[in-house]
């Protein structure tokens, strides 16, 4: 019992010393104005080098030693526990980020207002249960970009309105406020405040290719095109903007009907992928490429043409690609290449495994 009672008084000290190296010692700083500001920039260098747990400590700390009348603070520190609990707990993420709004309407601080509705539409966007206010939400993004002259501002709401409306359905209206959004990039290239960022430039580009992926999306595949090309060189080392320019080249020469030229880009993707073993997302373009050569020629009813690329794809299955959605898909694709093949039992085994069979 006595060396139990050892054992736990020591995990107690040791978690108690690692606790108060995280939060920094703010005894000697005279205003609680003073303490609030260092325990800001502590939170922003570990959110820089990618320490969230050790961010959501000293965030949650502040909290607790911030007056209740200081809105503008509260809003902060709530904002920081929501950004971090964001790709953990998305619903615990949202109660922080409109806690985070609700302070700093209070405290009548438009950029805190502007940071809080940004984020909190992403959020809604990919979170199920949250559409009426998601809505309303985009409401007042939309009215923050009638009437700001602020052209940050409004580069950063038509950013975040054009994913509001691709997330409903809106194609013509996400194109729109993309092509606006991506003007006010260009002209503050022009004007030079590019220089010297990367980060910049390589969001110039992804700018450009989402462009050319609704352009894509709308069967433009010569438009698509045209903006995947002026996307890559702005992307500079960027794998997974890189994966999605290779993907997006392969997939609009295909259903030009151009193989070879597809082929070339299909290679240059695996090429990558596979000296990048470890990126996600190029895997992810891998098996979208291989999905949409498939299609190509399910819609031709070439099913032996089809079926070299559900097969290359089904060794990633549960392996390199393991999201619930991707799974799904290309168990329906290789459903429908199966229904061609006239192989019914296996077609009902995948379907029924992957609960799809209403959707064929």
């Amino acid at each position: 019992m006595q060396k139990l009672i050892a054992i736990t008084l020591f995990f107690f000290i040791c978690n108690n010393s690692w606790s108060q190296r995280i939060i920094p010692d703010i005894s000697n700083l005279k205003t609680k104005k003073e303490q609030l500001q260092r325990l800001a920039v502590v939170c922003d260098s570990f959110n820089k080098i990618e320490q969230y747990k050790n961010t959501l400590q000293v965030a949650h700390f502040a909290t607790s030693i911030i007056d209740a009348s200081d809105n503008l603070n509260l809003s902060l520190f709530y904002y920081y526990i929501a950004s971090c609990d964001q790709d953990t707990d998305r619903d615990s993420s949202i109660v922080y980020y409109e806690k985070s709004l609700q302070h700093a309407r209070l405290s009548k601080n438009s950029k805190r207002i502007n940071t809080a509705l940004f984020d909190l539409l992403y959020m809604y966007i990919n979170t199920a249960g949250y559409t009426t206010k998601r809505d309303q939400v985009a409401g007042e993004i939309n009215t923050i970009l009638d009437t700001t002259s602020n052209i940050a501002i409004k580069g950063k709401c038509y950013s975040t309105l054009s994913d509001y409306y691709g997330s409903i359905g809106w194609l013509e209206r996400e194109l729109n406020y993309r092509l606006n959004n991506l003007g006010l990039s260009k002209a503050a290239m022009e004007r030079g405040e590019f220089k010297g960022s990367d980060a910049d430039s390589v969001n110039l580009g992804v700018s450009y290719f989402n462009v050319g992926d609704l352009y894509e999306k709308s069967n433009n595949y010569s438009k698509a095109q045209e903006y995947y090309r002026l996307a890559k060189p702005l992307l500079w080392d960027y794998i997974a903007g890189l994966c999605a320019f290779y993907n997006g080249m392969s997939i609009t020469y295909t259903r030009l009907g151009q193989i070879a030229e597809a082929e070339i880009y299909a290679d240059s993707l695996r090429k990558l992928v596979e000296q990048k073993q470890n990126n996600e997302s190029g895997w992810s373009d891998m098996l979208d490429l291989y999905l949409n050569n498939a299609d190509y020629y399910l819609d031709q009813r070439n099913v032996a043409k089809a079926m070299p690329y559900l097969l290359e794809a089904e060794k990633w299955i549960n392996t390199k690609i393991t999201e619930p959605i991707q799974v799904g898909t290309f168990h329906y694709t290789m459903g429908k290449a199966l229904v061609r093949q006239k192989n019914t039992t296996k077609h009902y085994l995948i379907l029924r495994k992957q609960k799809l069979l209403d959707h064929i």
